[in-house]
């Protein structure tokens, strides 16, 4: 594998944990992944169409497996394993697959923008969260498994604020790629290396207070 470019794009979705790991409620939760894979020219690598693409073999023996109880499993067991839930039918999680079209296909208002930039994606969202407790942090951990062996580790640290819990880190294979600013403060840290496509932040007079992803997607890239 070449350079490979991570996007990840944190999304609202309600929770609940069980095990061990941290029973928690909260109204809403920052859980969502997605992961886009391209060369060092940022051509996609998992659609099909592109001159880049990984191969029908290769893409199609990529997994996503979450740690939970100190295991890596795959989505049916996990989502199994802390108690399911109403996000998902069950024949999407028996049917889950790990790659997605940038554009989703839906009864009553046609093809929805999935929000990658056009890029296909693999799908790392559980709708649920096994938390694992570090340093009295709520973190969970989840892994793209590549048929050569390989993997690549997605780690996020959660905070908590009142009903919400949101994102506070984003870590790619050990290195910080996202930190969230202070609660009621609105800059952001992004690693330069891992953020090919960053704005200006301004404010109202104009003055550039920060960046953000483009089109506010969290974008992380990582280089193999």
């Amino acid at each position: 594998m070449k350079n490979t470019v991570l996007f990840l794009m944190m999304m609202t979705f309600f929770c609940s944990c069980k095990k061990n790991e941290s029973n928690v409620n909260h109204d809403v939760v920052d859980l969502t992944v997605k992961i886009v894979i391209v060369d060092e020219s940022l051509k996609d690598r998992l659609n099909p169409d592109s001159p880049s693409y990984f191969g029908d073999e290769f893409a199609n023996g990529i997994e996503v497996l979450y740690l939970c109880n100190g295991k890596k499993l795959p989505f049916s067991e996990y989502y199994k394993l802390i108690g399911g839930g109403s996000l998902f039918y069950i024949d999407d999680v028996e049917n889950k697959k790990p790659i997605s079209p940038p554009l989703k296909w839906s009864e009553g208002y046609g093809y929805i923008n999935q929000g990658t930039l056009g890029y296909y994606f693999i799908d790392c969202s559980s709708g649920m969260a096994a938390f694992v407790i570090e340093d009295n942090e709520k973190v969970t951990y989840t892994y793209i498994r590549y048929p050569d062996g390989k993997e690549d580790e997605i780690k996020v640290q959660y905070i908590d604020k009142e009903t919400l819990l949101l994102t506070g880190k984003i870590w790619i294979n050990g290195e910080l790629a996202f930190e969230r600013g202070e609660w009621g403060v609105k800059s952001f840290y992004y690693n330069p290396k891992n953020y090919p496509w960053l704005e200006p932040v301004l404010d109202d007079a104009g003055k550039q207070i920060g960046v953000s992803p483009k089109n506010g997607t969290k974008i992380v890239v990582i280089t193999k």
